[in-house]
């Protein structure tokens, strides 16, 4: 808060104010909230979720339901250069987590992408695909909280991956540079899994492609 009494919500919350400040995909959530209408609305947030996704298909969204961009990053300062925006169009796992073969990889390309499935039909084993491709590691495993070491021993690889096959998750970015598109490839592949110890960690190769 820049001051004590500011309040920058339409609610008057302090806690809203605040977080309506965050740049991001955050604060344009918090700004475009309107807040419990009633004391005794238990779903309030389901209904107002339904109300923005039928407003948004129905092409009515009025102005006051624009969600408002934060402020332009500062100027390019002499010697520096600023990171492009890129695109996740697409991920391929193999044998990673509940994946075996993946015949073709899974497009995320549209305006809205929505993960549907019924129980263990891979919608966790998915997330945790992004999960490792980016940063290497998976939090469920290594967080002390969230289960025991030995029941997630080797918990990267597909536990019927052939002995010939390595454990990978591919994943296609698109660079949107001024001046025209650039499509890379990110691949992860596994070295070693996790061990028995909650200590232990897996390692793993990641490759760059591009493509012009």
């Amino acid at each position: 808060m820049d001051s004590a009494g500011e309040q920058d919500h339409p609610t008057h919350d302090e806690a809203l104010s605040f977080l309506s400040k965050v740049p991001g995909a955050i604060g344009n959530f918090v700004r475009i909230y309107p807040g419990i209408q009633t004391a005794d609305e238990t779903e309030w947030l389901e209904t107002w979720f339904r109300q923005c996704t039928n407003k948004y298909f129905n092409e009515n969204i009025s102005s006051l339901d624009e969600i408002h961009p934060p402020a332009p990053p500062p100027a390019r300062m002499q010697g520096e250069s600023l990171a492009q925006p890129i695109r996740l169009v697409s991920i391929q796992p193999h044998y990673f987590r509940g994946f075996r073969e993946t015949p073709q990889a899974i497009r995320l390309d549209g305006d809205l992408v929505v993960i549907d499935g019924r129980n263990t039909s891979g919608k966790t084993s998915l997330a945790e695909a992004l999960e490792w491709l980016f940063i290497g590691c998976l939090s469920r495993r290594e967080s002390m909280e969230l289960g025991s070491p030995h029941e997630l021993e080797n918990c990267v690889s597909n536990q019927f991956r052939p002995d010939d096959n390595e454990t990978w998750v591919s994943g296609t970015f698109v660079s949107l540079a001024a001046g025209g598109t650039e499509t890379f490839t990110l691949r992860r592949v596994l070295k070693e899994d996790y061990g028995t110890t909650i200590t232990s960690r897996c390692t793993s190769a990641l490759f760059l492609t591009t493509k012009s």
